[in-house]
């Protein structure tokens, strides 16, 4: 029997019998796991209880614990229920089987009870309490981040989950220590009272004898534990990322009086951590955090960085920049490494630029991914005055370098000289958008279908042929007068009607939800989707429709063809990443608000008239020749006066970031 059987068998019968609680379904599994642990490794034997015939019973946890002791627990030695849970034979069966079978945890670091017990339980459940448990690999390198010094002082984690950070923090301390003494040492705290009890056992499981932690509490580290206030050397963190939508509404409430200061509307539970931290750190204590790295640019990340700017010498940052190494868990996390006392004036920043895969990761672990700079991470530093409330880019020097040429040459803006617009929201695609076979049979007159276009369709220069059909029908006054229309769309009336806009008077029942300005579509245009790994604008002067999930782009000052060129360029593909939103993977987001930020050379540079020239070579190479972009690129670089050694940084990092 292999672990994943074994557990699912015991769940299997468990299911059988309704009458289990969610907490004693917890209990029966985290006291067999540790059994299990305790029996692999030679420190307990399983001996099952007398009973009856067909029922017995479960020793709890709390038994398991003063069983393991050899005397009676104390008041404070805080194991959960002490009643035994009565069990059915077939599961004490199960559960004997599971207990008595291969030895899974032989040898095993007592966090494999934290990660078992965690399988358990559906990754959903997990998502909407924000936990995303700390891989034992990150954490080592949490605890072992150049610089750090609390080695011989008191450490807390303040959402210790199942101890990974802890258990991380133990073995570092534990060379030049006793058991017991690293024990005292170590504290921790979370709401969630089986993760508590996960805690208390990694720990203590890391000594021969029954050894009790003291100091990790079932609570909400975010309030009271005023003895606790100014008391810690380091406080080790991967608190829970929990949006303002999972919030109950008097909670959030309470965390705005508090953490005003880092925390206000829309912002992430995860930023009152900090605020804590600060709080129950020593004057010259310090921290490291694993959280998302979205705070590093949000807008409701504003009070976060200027907390930290003001209170903190940032030591260290270690981006993984859209890499997203914790399974099953969509976040690309950041590791903050921070001091109270303000002396830092550079930061060490190691920032992800092409993601290692998974068996890559595996073999060699964070910390040798992170040293290998040519491959995966850039590793450089940057001046902590630039730090405030304004998003953290972290630009490296190089970086620096071209976008101050790029700023000299360049007094406007793409706003100032283009106009942008959003597609078209339809309201019912599947109505309204259709393959051109569907509208002919549907009789449906060629006057009101458009051609449409999607995301996926729109590359650099180049458009796919637009293979489906926009109905059109908003400036029909009377749908009677169409016969075909009213005999296709009637059957979808109600559902129609049910849109917000109808509702509002807005619009009429077979109207499109939001049709947009029918001339913004019908006229020449530049095209982009609105998350892209690359920059990809085309021209379009086919007149085509296109759906929310793609931008249109014009502009009576600059030739469109040049500004095509322009934008695709690999000078501005790396101008725009260095500020642009960073999202999952080689993932960037195109949102206008972001993208008209484009510094641009003036309308009568002379540089548009020679990039419209290259236009026509680049589109009619169809892509087989890149001549044209080349002398794109080279024109720009040249016009930017860049030095052969920026060229070729602009041109590696575009490869990293889009390979």
């Amino acid at each position: 029997m292999t672990l994943k059987k074994g557990i699912k068998r015991i769940k299997t019968t468990i299911a059988k019998n309704s009458a289990y609680s969610d907490d004693e379904v917890k209990e029966i599994f985290l006291s067999v796991f540790v059994t299990k642990y305790l029996r692999d490794n030679d420190r307990m034997m399983w001996k099952g209880t007398e009973g009856q015939q067909t029922r017995c019973l479960l020793f709890t946890l709390r038994k398991m614990m003063e069983k393991w002791k050899g005397r009676p627990l104390t008041e404070e030695e805080d194991w959960g229920i002490g009643r035994p849970i009565v069990v059915s034979e077939e599961l004490r069966h199960d559960m004997d089987a599971f207990v008595e079978g291969p030895a899974f945890f032989k040898g095993a670091g007592s966090s494999i009870i934290g990660e078992t017990f965690a399988s358990i339980f559906p990754l959903e459940d997990r998502k909407k309490r924000g936990v995303f448990y700390t891989p034992p690999d990150m954490a080592r390198f949490m605890v072992e981040m150049d610089g750090l010094q609390w080695r011989e002082g008191k450490v807390l984690d303040p959402a210790c989950g199942s101890g990974v950070l802890l258990s991380a923090a133990y073995d570092a301390m534990r060379h030049n220590d006793t058991h017991r003494h690293v024990l005292q040492r170590l504290w921790g705290v979370d709401l969630d009272p089986y993760a508590v009890r996960i805690t208390r056992l990694v720990l203590m499981l890391k000594g021969d004898r029954y050894l009790y932690p003291p100091n990790i509490r079932c609570q909400d580290s975010l309030w009271g534990l005023d003895s606790w206030l100014g008391k810690f050397d380091c406080v080790l963190a991967n608190p829970p990322y929990m949006g303002h939508k999972f919030i109950p509404a008097d909670y959030m409430e309470r965390l705005r009086k508090a953490y005003g200061q880092v925390y206000g509307d829309k912002g992430d539970l995860s930023y009152c951590f900090f605020m804590r931290a600060d709080q129950l750190l020593k004057e010259d204590g310090e921290m490291v955090f694993l959280t998302s790295r979205y705070f590093l640019e949000a807008l409701n990340g504003k009070g976060l960085r200027n907390y930290l700017a003001e209170n903190f010498s940032v030591c260290s940052v270690v981006d993984c920049n859209g890499w997203r190494p914790i399974n099953s868990v969509g976040i690309d996390p950041v590791i903050l490494h921070l001091k109270k006392v303000k002396t830092a004036a550079q930061i060490n920043v190691q920032k992800c630029q092409t993601i290692p895969t998974a068996s890559a990761y595996k073999k060699k672990g964070l910390a040798q991914i992170c040293e290998l700079e040519e491959k995966y991470f850039l590793n450089y530093c940057v001046d902590s005055q630039a730090l405030s409330e304004k998003p953290w880019k972290l630009i490296h020097p190089k970086a620096k370098a071209v976008l101050e040429k790029i700023n000299e040459k360049t007094k406007i803006m793409l706003d100032d000289v283009a106009e942008s617009f959003q597609g078209v929201i339809t309201g019912r695609d599947g109505v309204f958008v259709m393959t051109e076979e569907k509208a002919r049979a549907r009789s449906i007159p060629a006057r009101y279908l458009q051609p449409w276009i999607k995301n996926s369709q729109v590359r650099d220069f180049q458009i796919g042929d637009p293979t489906l059909r926009l109905l059109k029908p908003d400036n029909v006054e009377d749908l009677s007068l169409e016969p075909d229309l009213v005999q296709y769309l009637t059957p979808f009336k109600e559902k129609l009607k049910g849109r917000r806009e109808y509702q509002s008077g807005r619009i009429k029942w077979y109207g499109l939800q939001w049709p947009r300005r029918e001339e913004a579509f019908e006229g020449s245009k530049i095209v982009f989707p609105y998350k892209a790994e690359k920059n990809r604008f085309a021209l379009d002067e086919r007149g085509c429709y296109f759906s929310a999930d793609i931008y249109g782009l014009v502009s009576e000052v600059i030739p469109l063809k040049a500004l095509v060129v322009l934008l695709n360029s690999s000078l501005y593909e790396f101008y725009y990443k260095t500020f642009a939103k960073k999202l999952g993977g080689y993932l960037y987001e195109y949102y206008p608000h972001s993208l008209m930020q484009l510094k641009m050379p003036e309308s009568d540079s002379g540089i548009y008239c020679q990039l419209e020239n290259l236009y026509d070579i680049i589109i009619y190479s169809k892509g087989t020749d890149y001549s044209g972009r080349r002398r794109a690129d080279c024109l720009l670089f040249d016009f930017f006066d860049l030095s052969e050694e920026e060229r070729r940084f602009v041109g590696t990092l575009n490869g990293k970031q889009t390979r």
